[in-house]
């Protein structure tokens, strides 16, 4: 609401991020030149504003407005002497200050307003840099919604017409009775459950931008702080979404509950979902070329796979999309097997959100898609793979990042793409791009030999389930080595504990059938078995390395998982290498200590 009224009033929007620090929110009022804030709670607006009031005052904040009322502790107080405090307006107040105001001079405002013209300053999360300011414009935001309405109703009308646009119907009933038929479907409401705060560009795309451009009538359900750690299953239940778009961190927590919910299931029905999901799994295969439904898929899907989907909540969607980082092949495979394909849609903030997107029978799980109509890419400076910079070009690329002339220039070639920073190819069987990791990202050894960590680090928490995140480092070194974190347990308010998540030790002891008391991050530090297995893991991705230089030498297990709070994850759970590699420099250096002291003593 308050964003649509910005936009209204032909001003400029800049969300902040739930974590920020009051220090990041200050920087970013400065640098965006904010002069209102508004903010849910009295007592978010005293810890992240307040607390730098008259720094504010100074830049030009002089109004905040509250979502709700101030409390049992009432207005503040003015200070002695006055002059200085920022003036704060509960909801129903600032509406009613609007009560009076003519509609013609709203009117007037909007009619100012032009496409290329920026109405949204959105901040980068910072995976690699500071946090950088991306204006976008109006035309920016609604773009992606104007090529999905166009496609969608193609897609209507070929499938209401038997295969040909409704206009070629041979008869007028027909016509009329398609239309119907075609009105109705652009009825049905969508369901929508969001995990992403409005400081992220797929919340703004689908959250926001969605309600004003599409054409559907949607219905959003705000998930709960906690549903991500404890009641996942409970918060689709209740929201029964059609679509899901989330970051693959909320389909890995789903999986693992689906999986605690299943163990608790006889040998018998577990006997009967494996068989299920083997049909399902054809079937989704069958699906991404088109063909038919392998013979038995019927009877699964009704038999199990359908009851299945009903009792995690996930039995009205037909669309599960998943953005902002890559998706663990296992979790593909997994809710493949249940009939529910997850797919892929690449884009960044700088691109409005969406680059590639598809839908079935186009899709190809492990692919991103294929550029949205009206999209350009190109492979910049690709190697003889064909693996280079994936280059963008179209009317969703943004206007520029605020007060950065330099970068400005340098993000853009003199065809007009801009250059992502992301590295990747274009596959030879349908034109669909395959993202691979950030160029920034590429470690460079003492050899000189350029590393992508990217397929390591997947490869690693592929096969090895009790890793949660893991971060290659090398730069500047002889061989490779590995910062590991362990799944744990959460606390009621989902932050991650230093209590070992139970299928921890369930794996260990099937895998060495030992006992040991494997309760928290540390017994797994001084164990013998998960030092054994976690190594057998690392020989595994070894195995399969390019050449012996992008074989893993050395890993560590550190004392606990990397959050938010520390800012070692952006909002999105994506690791920031810098900051990781920054706190944990000590360990770096303690893990090419070992091997200099290890050839010291060999040599003696």
């Amino acid at each position: 609401m308050a964003i649509m009224g910005v936009v209204c009033a032909n001003c400029i929007f800049s969300d902040q991020y739930l974590t920020n620090s009051p220090a990041a929110c200050l920087q970013q009022i400065e640098h965006s030149e904010t002069k209102i804030i508004v903010c849910d709670t009295w007592e978010s607006l005293k810890e992240k504003y307040l607390v730098n009031e008259d720094k504010l005052y100074k830049l030009g904040v002089k109004y905040a407005v509250l979502f709700s009322e101030f409390g049992t502790q009432g207005r503040p107080k003015k200070r002695q002497g006055g002059g200085g405090r920022i003036r704060v307006f509960e909801w129903r107040e600032f509406l009613k200050r609007g009560e009076d105001i003519d509609n013609r001079v709203v009117i007037k405002l909007m009619i100012k307003q032009r496409p290329g013209q920026c109405c949204n300053l959105l901040y980068t999360s910072g995976t690699t840099a500071d946090s950088k300011g991306v204006m976008l414009s109006h035309d920016n935001l609604s773009w992606f919604w104007e090529v999905k309405n166009r496609l969608e109703l193609e897609q209507q009308q070929t499938l209401f017409s038997g295969g040909s646009p409704i206009q070629h119907a041979p008869a007028e009933e027909d016509q009329s009775s398609q239309s119907i038929k075609l009105v109705q479907s652009f009825n049905e409401v969508v369901h929508q459950v969001s995990f992403l705060p409005m400081s992220h560009i797929t919340a703004q795309t689908f959250d926001f931008t969605r309600l004003i451009c599409n054409n559907r009538r949607i219905l959003i359900t705000f998930a709960p702080p906690n549903s991500l750690h404890q009641s996942l299953i409970q918060t689709f239940r209740e929201a029964q979404p059609t679509e899901l778009v989330a970051v693959p961190r909320v389909y890995e927590k789903l999986e693992q509950q689906i999986k605690q919910v299943w163990a608790l299931k006889g040998n018998l029905n577990r006997g009967m979902m494996s068989w299920a999901r083997d049909k399902g799994f054809q079937n989704t295969k069958a699906q991404m070329v088109g063909d038919r439904s392998p013979f038995g898929f019927n009877l699964s899907k009704m038999l199990v796979l359908d009851k299945v989907r009903a009792e995690i909540g996930l039995g009205r969607v037909n669309k599960l999309f998943y953005v902002a980082a890559p998706l663990k092949k296992d979790t593909s495979q997994f809710f493949a097997s249940l009939n529910l394909p997850i797919i892929s849609i690449f884009g960044l903030t700088e691109t409005s959100g969406a680059i590639t997107y598809q839908e079935f029978p186009n899709v190809k799980l492990g692919r991103d898609g294929q550029p949205i109509p009206g999209t350009q890419i190109k492979i910049s400076n690709a190697d003889t793979e064909g693996v280079g910079e994936i280059c963008v070009k179209g009317r969703n690329v943004f206007m520029g990042y605020l007060k950065r002339e330099e970068e400005n220039l340098e993000a853009f070639d003199v065809e007009g793409y801009f250059h992502t920073g992301d590295i990747g190819y274009i596959d030879r069987e349908g034109e669909r791009l395959r993202v691979m990791g950030r160029l920034k990202d590429i470690i460079v050894t003492a050899g000189g030999e350029n590393i992508s960590p990217h397929p390591i680090e997947a490869r690693l928490k592929q096969i090895c389930p009790i890793i949660s995140y893991c971060v290659l480092v090398g730069d500047d070194r002889k061989f490779l080595s590995m910062l590991i974190t362990l799944k744990v347990r959460t606390n009621k308010h989902g932050h991650p504990t230093y209590d070992l998540d139970p299928n921890v030790q369930s794996i260990i002891f099937r895998k060495y059938a030992v006992n040991e008391n494997l309760q928290t991050i540390a017994q797994a530090q001084m164990s013998q078995a998960v030092t054994d297995y976690v190594q057998s893991m690392v020989d595994e991705v070894n195995a399969l390395a390019q050449s012996k230089v992008h074989t893993v030498k050395r890993w560590v297990i550190l004392d606990r998982e990397f959050t938010v709070d520390k800012g070692e994850l952006t909002p999105t759970l994506k690791i920031k290498r810098k900051v990781i590699q920054n706190i944990y420099r000590d360990k770096i250096e303690q893990l090419y200590g070992q091997a200099e002291h290890q050839r010291a003593r060999a040599r003696l």
